[in-house]
């Protein structure tokens, strides 16, 4: 199918061939014509003919329109691994084996075509309520059969053979790395689900509060030094990870930023010597996430002189909040705005 840029080039070579044959016609009256009155009155309608025949080419050429895209089936997608997916129609039925987009199918409009999930998606309720087909460490098979799935989502690659094998088709798209990141995957699966209108709702809106909270913490030259704890082994957010990223936008001086893996691990001499103002927990009880409070940190050896232990400054995190790239990744970002600015943030 030739381009639209090609149909305009043929129609004005078209347009400057009727012309030059315009002209070409004109010499011929000069020759044939001998009377004054004739050849002035020839000549004059034939210029109105070639004038009428430039607008007609002009009236003819394509100009940009601002109506909406056509049809967007069939889509092509271009997965993490750099492979093309092409969908004849939106998918049906659904498995997530994704919390972050679980949560974005069902906040477009399209939790009616997912039919099962991983067993960490969780939200909303409903999606709790789906059959569960395993993890990112196992995979039943015959149960994700059963399900008759005709698209299986997932963030790590491990599944693809398997799933394959079943004769499914497979989406395999990496977690995103940023909130840029986030809004494109929710406008992604709002194309792919046929929930576009939805979806670029959802995104705006997710930006208007991000562009609020930036506005608060831009008169912001350098925040507190903070250490944000994935589990009690001291596992963390480096500057090079999602979480990281957060911290980032908000001017945190995130005690890892020297870290050379997205999520290091530091020991707990690292932790009191940089000896961050604001901890904040992942692994609280509080959210059922792990078992640590303020009072258990504060018990740690040497934990004591810590500036946020003394200042109670130990936060819990809720992580799924800060760690799942989908829609409530805004309330994360404003959990940890709070945390790090209550003065701001109350």
């Amino acid at each position: 199918m030739q381009s639209q840029t090609q149909a305009v080039h043929r129609q004005e070579a078209s347009c400057s061939r009727d012309l030059e044959g315009g002209r070409r016609r004109e010499g011929g009256t000069w020759l044939v014509w001998s009377n004054r009155v004739l050849k002035w009155t020839r000549l004059a309608g034939l210029a109105l003919a070639l004038v009428m025949l430039l607008v007609s080419c002009r009236a003819a050429t394509p100009t940009p329109t601002t109506e909406g895209p056509g049809p967007l089936f069939p889509l092509t997608l271009t997965d993490s691994n750099g492979r093309q997916v092409t969908f004849q129609k939106p998918p049906q039925r659904i498995v997530s084996f994704s919390p972050a987009h679980t949560e974005t199918l069902f906040a477009i409009g399209a939790g009616s075509l997912v039919v099962g999930t991983d067993r960490f998606s969780d939200y909303p309720a409903e999606a709790n309520k789906l059959p569960k087909v395993g993890d990112a460490f196992s995979l039943d098979q015959e149960k994700l059969a059963a399900l008759k799935p005709d698209l299986v989502y997932l963030d790590f690659s491990s599944y693809i053979p398997q799933v394959e094998r079943l004769g499914v088709p497979v989406l395999y798209l990496k977690p995103p790395t940023d909130l840029e990141g986030v809004f494109e995957q929710v406008l992604l699966l709002g194309k792919l689900t046929g929930h576009l209108p939805e979806a670029r709702t959802l995104a705006q809106h997710m930006r208007e509060r991000v562009e609020l909270i930036m506005r608060q913490v831009a008169p912001i030259n350098q925040g507190p030094r903070v250490f944000y704890e994935l589990d009690p082994t001291l596992y963390t957010a480096g500057p090079d990870s999602f979480i990281g990223d957060l911290l980032k936008r908000l001017r945190a001086n995130n005690i890892a930023k020297g870290a050379t893996t997205p999520y290091p691990q530091l020991s707990p001499e690292a932790v009191v010597q940089a000896d961050p103002q604001v901890i904040l927990l992942a692994d609280s009880s509080q959210f059922g996430s792990g078992a640590e409070t303020p009072e258990s940190v504060k018990a740690r050896p040497g934990w004591g002189s810590i500036s946020a232990v003394r200042q109670g400054r130990v936060y819990s995190i809720n992580p799924d909040l800060t760690s799942r790239p989908g829609p409530r990744i805004v309330d994360g970002l404003e959990a940890l705005a709070r945390a790090l600015y209550p003065d701001k943030f109350p």
